[in-house]
């Protein structure tokens, strides 16, 4: 009985760090995308602003 919920314990121990890195790595990925979209923004403004300039 003991030994079961020592089992049932280190499982739901291994869950919860599974769990805790997949929510690390998709805030990681939701940031990174976050800056990649806001580089990619300025990055059209700046061509945007420089290509109605010359005109």
């Amino acid at each position: 009985m003991l030994q079961n919920a020592s089992e049932k314990w280190q499982r739901q121990v291994r869950n919860s760090h599974i769990i805790k890195k997949q929510l690390e790595n998709i805030f990681l990925n939701w940031s990174n995308n976050v800056k990649l979209y806001t580089l990619e923004v300025m990055f059209k403004n700046v061509v945007n602003f420089k290509t109605q300039n010359y005109k």
